[in-house]
């Protein structure tokens, strides 16, 4: 049996199932159909060719092939048993742990491009026997900051039921992996310019950005690193300031990186300045509030 150039739309729940023991048809085949608007989608034992899903919730695939299909803005993808080659998917969106949950499947030769993951979610997850390769990843932007994007655990011993996580994906097949970008390096990205355009940015402050270079708080004693901002002789405008960031000790002050003090609300030289001479009126010099100015 082929399901050829036909359209499934708007149903509020379909499963789409070809039973061998009933129709006795090994191997049915849907090709060309397009299935858009789902909040759920089930569907068992087809071979699927150049098919499109779109706008879909969740879409469940258990014992098929799926062929050259295009996926776009899907939330979630249940593979089970059920190889998946030459695909495109893109503008995915994934409010759970992951966006492709694998079960004993594997991908091929696919494409995944514009995507965009959140809450430490990843691309794929997998359980059993999956296996990712020859795939390429453009605009793939996560907010996890070890950029993973595969994750696959397994409970290894009856006895010690310990964890370990395994590798799914052939990483030298792929193109595209160590392009990832990371939403908090955007983020920061964003940020820094703006201070740059504001002119709080100095080239020492570049360089220690660079370095990874901090301030070694052991250095001040623990009396002083616990005076209270109000207990110093400090402006209204610019205390204000701080304990609105939450600063409210001097230990406070000396901990923030050249990043933090740059997200401080209502930023400017005035107050740097005011933090700067404070500090070194306590003897403290060599903080990341010194390499902005």
């Amino acid at each position: 049996m082929v399901i050829f150039d036909c359209g499934f739309e708007n149903n509020q729940y379909t499963y789409i199932a070809v039973e061998e023991g009933t129709l006795k048809c090994r191997g049915t085949k849907v090709s060309h159909a397009v299935f858009r608007n789902y909040p759920m989608l089930q569907i068992h034992n087809l071979r699927l060719e150049e098919c499109i899903f779109e706008n879909c919730h969740t879409v469940y695939f258990a014992d098929c092939k799926v062929n050259n299909c295009h996926f776009d803005n899907i939330q979630t993808i249940y593979v089970d048993r059920s190889p998946v080659s030459g695909c495109e998917f893109t503008n995915l969106r994934c409010d759970n742990d992951c966006v492709i949950c694998l079960e004993d499947s594997e991908v091929s030769y696919c494409t995944f491009k514009d995507i965009e993951l959140t809450n430490e979610a990843h691309l794929t997850s997998g359980v059993g026997d999956v296996w990712v390769e020859s795939c390429s990843f453009e605009n793939i932007c996560t907010d996890r900051k070890d950029r993973e994007l595969f994750f696959c655990e397994e409970t290894v011993g009856k006895i010690f039921k310990k964890k370990v996580q395994f590798s799914i994906v052939d990483e030298a097949s792929c193109n595209g992996l160590d392009e990832v970008r990371c939403t908090a390096d955007t983020g920061k990205q964003l940020l820094w310019m703006a201070a740059y355009e504001k002119g709080l940015v100095t080239e020492r402050a570049m360089e220690v950005m660079r370095e990874g270079v901090s301030f070694d708080e052991t250095r001040v004693d623990a009396k002083t690193m616990a005076l209270p901002l109000e207990a110093l002789i400090i402006k209204i405008p610019v205390y204000n300031c701080l304990t609105r960031a939450g600063l409210k000790t001097v230990g406070d002050l000396v901990r923030q990186d050249i990043m933090q003090i740059l997200q401080i609300k209502h930023l400017g030289k005035v107050v740097i300045t005011e933090v700067v001479q404070l500090l070194h009126s306590l003897e403290i010099t060599g903080t990341s509030w010194d390499n902005l100015l």
